[in-house]
């Protein structure tokens, strides 16, 4: 179709021509009246949209002008349909707007889905259509129903009885074509509006042949909903009614949005429960209650332990499966599941009111505590998982919702130290400890600004000749202040924020550096070990790093060794595989740490191109002592050589320890008995004593 668009105001327009343009429509516009009337002279247009409020002549002239030009002119038998847009909106004004000739109107502002529902009456040309014999008829409004199925649509006859419905129509009211033809609009009714109000609303269609606003109806399935209703009359050339034409949108589907909006922003999404900001807004509830019946309340921060691991072992899809399970189990113990949350990756929240004693309290903790004894069964395999629980009391552990949520939270970092399954009350102290931790983190971000980080090397060397084989490289922390701190403290710390990753690379690049420089005095080119976090193998891109550093600094590969845990390489299955293989590609040594303490598959353990595997010091230190430990120890030193691995054993303090594991077959060692972990500066003395 032809449009004409006549608005001075270059915004309007744009939108205007915008909408036109996406039904492919051709579109010509002019910001004054003048220039549209000379161009429309010339051509005819289908449709005219024609702001009522113009330079040198108004909307309403130019209608008049239109109007008449069409009924004479050669296109009369398709008249053009002519839309004036208006600020005004009283009676008075939009009768004098129909008056002029016009064949709708719409009011200023108006939004994109109104201008698209006038669009599409006018595509359709619903007066020419009706005059048309009964089966063409038929066949235009059909087109015009599903052009406008966005918006339902009723179509009456002159005695207001139902001719036609579109889909939107039977989607809103649930009611089919068959069920509406040939009644009344009036079944739909609610009954919620009295006779005056339809009454008043019958004088105006008959007095404006238009009328328009809010109706409420009822459903099939009975529910009361509102809708936003036009209703337009159509009449023959001699005036007379011939259709009743409705156009309306369910304005509840919108009330229905905006609440689902509101839930997905107050609760988590894959466990259904409250999320951190809605709890909070629960317990600020529960504090104004208990304010007025003096009755307290305890906050409960729930920490799952082992869910790192769960994750990493079985992959995301089933940790996200594994929460949903503790959601549910949790739903048991809890009043209301409002008073219930998911604040984290797997930490949980709970809110008990009207509290009458301390056992109260105690009890639910034991409850949930007892709950989690029941394996969980994840693919087959029985998983079992711990609970830490912190618990803050109102009014003693704090006055504001935030304040009680971060002390149970600091409550549980007590119940972890103490142990598994159990449960702590705040008290100032553990807060104090948090702050420590929050202090240490600070602290930890400007260390490696400041070149606070140290490597140490402690030698690992062949367990039957005592021959030095190569080191390990171990990240230590001198705090100006502080001292040395504990690898045990900043370590953790680092994986949990991510610093790890910075840190890493940087432990490499500082590692390739110092092999140089000892070969550069001539030392003899030993392999050094250096750790490799989950997420520097995961979460970064760790083989274009290791590619770079190699090309940078034009060293032996060979001299190099990544230490990566069963539990790294676990995690993403064949996607770890394939860059372990990579990485071996490159000439790069790798081992396994920590062997024998998680949970690997012996058939994944078969495909990695492990060089080494490292049995784990919990197993060496009482070697001697237990026989478990022994018999351990001598199946990691078997498995190794079936599959074609060295195995170097941590932690070997005495030469009984020594003796016991080349008896039994173990290629190497590392520990006190030889060495401790030495600064860059003091190995240099320890390769001269071992090379005389």
């Amino acid at each position: 179709m032809k449009i004409l668009i006549v608005e001075d105001d270059a915004d309007t327009r744009a939108l205007i021509k915008m909408l036109v343009l996406k039904r492919s429509h051709d579109v010509l516009d002019f910001e004054d009246a003048e220039s549209a009337w000379e161009t429309f002279q010339k051509d005819h247009f289908d449709i005219a949209i024609i702001d009522w409020v113009l330079p040198q002549m108004t909307g309403l002239e130019l209608t008049r002008k239109i109007r008449s030009l069409a009924e004479t002119g050669e296109n009369a038998d398709i008249p053009t349909y002519i839309i004036v847009a208006t600020a005004k909106d009283s009676h008075d004004d939009l009768s004098a707007a129909l008056d002029s000739g016009a064949d709708d109107y719409i009011t200023k502002p108006f939004n994109s889905k109104i201008l698209n529902v006038r669009l599409a009456v006018a595509e359709k040309q619903i007066i020419h259509a009706i005059r048309q014999n009964k089966a063409e008829e038929q066949l235009r409004l059909s087109a015009i129903v599903f052009n406008l199925s966005d918006e339902g649509i009723m179509i009456t006859d002159q005695d207001n009885n139902i001719i036609l419905v579109n889909e939107a129509f039977t989607k809103i009211t649930q009611y089919d074509a068959k069920e509406s033809m040939g009644k009344n609009p009036r079944f739909l009714q609610s009954n919620l509006q009295d006779r005056a109000f339809f009454k008043k609303m019958w004088h105006t269609i008959h007095d404006q042949d238009f009328w328009q606003g809010e109706i409420w109806n009822r459903r099939k399935e009975g529910e009361v909903y509102s809708e936003w209703l036009t209703i337009r009359v159509q009449r023959n050339e001699k005036g007379e009614i011939t259709n009743y034409v409705g156009v309306f949108s369910d304005k509840s589907q919108g009330i229905r949005a905006k609440q689902e909006l509101l839930y997905a922003q107050n609760h988590d999404r894959l466990t259904r429960l409250p999320n951190r900001f809605q709890f909070v807004e629960t317990v600020r509830y529960a504090i104004s209650v208990s304010k007025k019946t003096k009755k307290e309340i305890a906050v409960f921060f729930i920490d799952i332990n082992r869910f790192k691991l769960i994750n990493e072992t079985f992959g995301q899809g089933m940790g996200d499966y594994f929460l949903q399970m503790v959601a549910s189990r949790l739903k048991k113990v809890v009043a209301s599941e409002e008073n219930l949350a998911r604040v984290g990756g797997d930490e949980f929240t709970l809110l008990l009111e009207d509290i009458q004693n301390l056992q109260d309290v105690t009890q639910i903790a034991q409850k949930i505590i007892n709950d989690f004894q029941t394996p969980f069964m994840i693919q087959n395999s029985e998983i079992m998982v711990t609970v830490c629980i912190g618990i803050a009391m109102y009014p003693n552990d704090g006055n504001d919702a935030l304040v009680l949520l971060r002390n149970a939270d600091s409550a549980v970092y007590k119940a972890k130290e103490i142990g598994i399954n159990n449960y702590q009350f705040y008290t100032p102290e553990i807060n104090a400890r948090a702050f420590e931790q929050l202090t240490l983190e600070i602290q930890l971000r400007k260390s490696i600004k400041e070149n606070q980080l140290l490597i140490y090397y402690q030698p690992q060397w062949e367990i039957g000749s005592k021959k030095m084989l190569g080191m390990e490289a171990l990240l230590r922390w001198k705090h100006p202040e502080l001292g040395m701190v504990s690898p045990a403290k900043f370590i953790p710390l680092a994986e949990e924020n991510g610093l790890i990753i910075p840190m890493s690379e940087w432990i490499i690049e500082s590692v390739i550096r110092q092999i140089l420089e000892w070969k550069s005095q001539g030392y003899l080119e030993y392999r050094v070990a250096i750790n490799t976090s989950a997420r520097q193998f995961h979460e970064s891109d760790i083989i274009g790093f290791l590619e770079k550093m190699l090309a940078q600094y034009a060293i032996d590969s060979s001299s190099l060794e990544l230490e990566l845990t069963e539990r790294v390489t676990m995690r993403e299955g064949s996607q770890s595989i394939d860059k372990l293989v990579k990485i071996r590609e490159m000439g790069i040594h790798l081992s396994l740490d920590d062997f024998g303490t998680g949970y690997s598959s012996l058939s994944y353990l078969q495909k990695f191109p492990i060089d080494l595997l490292k049995i784990d010091q919990s197993f060496i230190k009482n070697l001697n002592i237990r026989m478990e430990d022994a018999a351990i120890v001598k199946t990691i030193i078997a498995m190794g050589k079936s599959l074609r691995m060295k195995t170097i054993a941590e932690g070997v303090e005495t030469e009984e320890q020594r003796k016991f594991l080349h008896e039994n077959g173990c290629d190497y060692g590392q520990g006190f008995l030889i060495s401790p972990a030495l600064p860059a500066s003091e190995i240099v003395s320890f390769f001269e004593k071992t090379e005389k």
